[in-house]
C-alpha cells in the first residue's frame, strides 16, 4: 500500500529541512572553533616575534593589517558565583505574504533563571531562508558582525520574565523559495542574540550572552512536532496557523 499524497509530501519536505539545519549547525560550530583557535594563534605569533628579535636588530613595526578574524573575539573565561542566566523563547503571532515580502510577527520572552538581576540587555535579531546561503549569514550573526539591534531592556530580576513584540521581514529580493513537487515552499529561520551585564559581589561587571535559533512554519491540525513550510505560489495571504520550534542551535555564556 502506498502512503497518501499528503504523507508523501510531508515526508519529502523534511530531508531538505534537516540538511538546512545541519548547515546552520555547522555555521555556529565554525564560529566557536574560530574563538577557540584565536588565543592559540596569538600565542604562536608572539613566540615567533620573540625568536626573531633575538637574531636580528629591532625594526620599525609595519602598519597594522586588518584581520578577517578581528570581529571574532576569544570566548570569555567561565563566569563563577551568583549570576543571571537568560533563556529565550519565541511565539509567532502572525505571518503573512505580501508585496512587501514575508513578515513574521513574534513575541520573544526573556526569562532570567539565575540568581542575579540581568541589566543593560541588548537583543539582536536576524531572519534568513533555510537554504545553502544560511551558513554564512548565521556565522556572521553569531560572530556579532551581522544582524540588527531590535530591543533593549533595562533589567530583569531573578525568576522574572520580560516579553518583547516585534516583526521580522524577508524582502521580496531576499526570499529564496524551493521548488518541490510543483509547489513553491519557504522555510524561514530566525535567530536572536541577547547580551547583558550584571554586578558581581566585588562590584565589577559580569557579561553574559544567550543565542537561540528558531525554525518557522505552519502548525498542523491536529498539532504535531513538525511544522509545514509556507507556500509562496498561491499569492498574497495571511497564513492561518503560524508557529515556531526552537532548534538545538543555541549558545550561552
Amino acid at each position: 500500500m502506498q502512503p497518501a499524497p499528503e504523507q508523501q509530501q510531508e515526508t519529502s519536505y523534511w530531508p531538505w529541512i534537516a540538511a538546512a539545519l545541519a548547515l546552520l549547525a555547522g555555521a555556529i560550530g565554525a564560529v566557536w572553533l574560530l574563538r577557540r583557535k584565536q588565543p592559540a594563534a596569538d600565542e604562536t605569533n608572539e613566540t615567533g616575534a620573540d625568536e626573531e628579535a633575538e637574531g636580528t636588530p629591532p625594526a620599525a613595526p609595519p602598519p597594522p593589517v586588518p584581520s578577517p578574524r578581528s570581529a571574532v573575539r576569544p570566548a570569555p573565561p567561565p563566569q563563577t558565583g551568583p549570576r543571571p542566566w537568560i533563556d529565550l523563547s519565541m511565539d509567532v503571532r502572525n505571518a503573512r505574504l505580501s508585496l512587501m515580502g514575508v513578515t513574521i510577527g513574534y513575541e520573544l520572552t526573556l526569562h532570567n533563571r539565575g540568581d542575579r538581576a540581568a541589566e543593560d540587555i541588548l537583543v539582536r535579531s536576524l531572519i534568513a531562508n533555510a537554504d545553502s546561503d544560511q551558513q554564512a549569514s548565521f556565522q556572521q550573526f553569531f560572530a556579532g558582525t551581522a544582524g540588527l539591534p531590535t530591543h533593549s531592556v533595562v533589567s530583569i530580576a531573578p525568576g522574572e520574565s520580560h516579553r518583547l513584540k516585534g516583526e521580522l521581514r524577508l524582502l521580496p529580493d531576499q526570499i529564496r523559495p524551493v521548488q518541490m513537487e510543483g509547489r513553491t515552499l519557504l522555510i524561514p529561520v530566525a535567530a536572536f542574540d541577547a547580551q547583558y551585564r550584571w554586578t558581581r559581589d566585588q562590584g565589577d561587571a559580569g557579561i553574559g550572552r544567550t543565542g537561540q535559533a528558531f525554525i518557522i512554519g505552519q502548525e498542523k491540525s491536529p498539532p504535531a512536532e513538525r511544522l509545514s513550510p509556507f507556500r509562496t505560489d498561491l499569492g498574497p495571504r495571511q497564513y492561518r496557523m503560524p508557529g515556531s520550534r526552537a532548534t538545538t542551535l543555541n549558545l550561552a555564556s
